[in-house]
């Protein structure tokens, strides 16, 4: 990026010829005068999250001069998370200023924030930045009524419900949709269809891979064996609700249903109204404890125990729901193993029902780590036959992009790329390549120091990898980036999809 400490008006007008000397500009310098422009403001942010932001000229403009307003280098925060003024210097006067503000509503409880606020006159940085911070006040204890009205949910954080939409397009559509919210309780907020609520009876479980491992346990609908625990109780009855109770059961591994008894049967309150039904769970004697990060299927069964409805139930091979509880973050990097359960927590882009299921991006002090999930496909295993791209917009500014390349000018502003051929061996012996793999990528070389795993499932039906690139090869610094992946075998459904990051550190 360029910048200047005193901007010359002088040198505004394209040369006519090279051989020329530079004109001045008898608009905005008829004098001749060089103009200096400054950036300055509020030092810190009022408790609403705004703060005065202005520029000063030298000597009076004679003709309105527009400057805007981007995020500068450093900043924690995103673009969509700011709201820049516009401030225009008008004609014979040396000031123009403006209110910058924050979307609360876009940031976390708990946390400091850092805006840098830099100003660009004729393509240029002036040589100021303007550096604040703000910190959001901690959460404030949501009490969740358990009366079958779903008011008090929209009170919660947003980033801490896991909201589970029904697919249009599944066979059985019994469940609707659910919220889940894990905190001082396990709270559900359930949707029902008309046609399920006209069973003569509704029962409902609940299915838990209580500490989020990969050993043997029981699943019928969400892929990996991996339910260790579950509830069966009924939720309605000859056309009413009713409270719902169940002991814990411990599942028997494989695919067909059987429980033994663990002896502890939780405290739960539920209630109904309308299509909707809430309950909550203490989960304080849960066997070994339950885990700040779990994972839940919910499904429902008429009184034959023939399931009418499922959550999740998205694509092919749908996944059970991993839920977190509120305030958790992932700290620390990605162990490359192959086990992808260290991913659970990452968010990132997900279209279970196409072909690139989900892309994470998180990072360390060391390095940057990229997930994948995608649909099985033969073809994809061989020598220099399936690959992923992976393009990084560094400064996320569009404005500066790469020539060809990676990006075909296709998705403007990236700055680094590399493309990488992970599936060895066969469809028959599918094999993952772990390292050296064959591919390019800019900066030169930089996905050299790649190390690669991944897994599939027994049934194949997906695929999953794991990938860590020192940051310094593709040259990764602190502040805002946004990540591009695809895949060549149809899983392009994401090639336009930003996933946006920002590193801390």
């Amino acid at each position: 990026m360029k910048s200047l400490k005193y901007l010359f008006l002088t040198v505004l007008p394209l040369l006519a010829m090279a051989s020329c000397k530079p004109e001045e500009n008898e608009i905005l310098n008829p004098k001749g005068t060089p103009v200096q422009f400054t950036l300055s403001g509020d030092k810190a942010f009022s408790e609403d999250a705004t703060a005065t932001v202005k520029v000063i000229a030298s000597a009076p403009v004679p003709a309105d001069v527009t400057i805007p307003l981007a995020l500068g280098e450093g900043a924690t925060v995103t673009a969509d998370m700011v709201l820049f003024p516009t401030l225009t210097i008008l004609k014979g006067q040396t000031e123009a200023s403006g209110q910058l503000s924050l979307d609360l509503s876009a940031l976390s409880p708990g946390r400091t924030y850092k805006v840098v606020v830099k100003a660009t006159l004729s393509g240029v940085d002036l040589a100021q930045t303007l550096t604040l911070s703000y910190t959001t006040e901690e959460a404030s204890p949501v009490n969740i009524v358990i009366d079958g009205d779903a008011a008090d949910w929209d009170e919660l954080d947003p980033k801490d419900v896991v909201t589970i939409e029904g697919s249009p397009s599944a066979e059985k559509t019994g469940l609707v949709s659910a919220m889940v919210y894990y905190a001082d309780k396990l709270y559900l907020l359930l949707e029902l269809s008309n046609e399920a609520l006209a069973q003569s009876k509704i029962r409902f479980h609940l299915y838990f891979n209580s500490n989020f491992d990969s050993a043997g346990g029981y699943s019928d609908k969400w892929g990996d064996l991996d339910i260790d625990y579950a509830t069966e109780g009924k939720i309605a009855e000859s056309g009413n609700f009713v409270e719902y109770s169940s002991p814990l059961y411990k599942t028997n591994p494989g695919t067909v249903w059987g429980t033994e008894p663990t002896g502890y049967t939780p405290v739960f309150k539920s209630a109904g109204s309308g299509i909707l039904y809430e309950l909550s769970m203490d989960y304080t004697d849960f066997p070994g404890g339950l885990a700040d990060v779990f994972s839940l299927g919910l499904d429902i069964a008429n009184d034959t125990y023939d399931c009418t409805g499922f959550l999740p139930n998205k694509g092919a091979n749908p996944e059970k729901a991993v839920i977190k509880k509120a305030g958790y973050t992932k700290v620390g990097g990605i162990t490359i193993d192959g086990d992808m359960k260290d991913w659970a927590a990452i968010e990132g882009l997900s279209d279970p029902e196409s072909y690139l299921q989900a892309f994470k991006v998180t990072y360390d002090d060391d390095y940057i780590y990229f997930y994948n999930k995608r649909n099985w496909n033969d073809a994809l295993w061989g020598v220099e036959a399936g690959y992923y791209y992976f393009c990084l917009d560094l400064d996320n500014n569009a404005s500066t992009t790469l020539e060809g390349g990676a990006n075909g000018n296709e998705i403007p502003g990236l700055d680094a790329w590399m493309f990488v051929y992970p599936f060895l061996g066969s469809a028959g012996a599918p094999e993952f390549g772990k390292a050296d793999l064959s591919g390019d990528g800019y900066p030169e070389n930089c996905f050299k120091n790649l190390i690669c795993e991944g897994r599939f499932n027994e049934a194949k039906t997906y695929i999953e990898t794991e990938m860590r690139v020192p940051r310094a090869d593709m040259g990764v610094n602190k502040g805002v980036i946004k990540c591009f992946s695809w895949g060549n075998k149809s899983a392009s459904n994401l090639k336009s999809t930003p996933l946006t990051i920002t590193i801390e550190k």
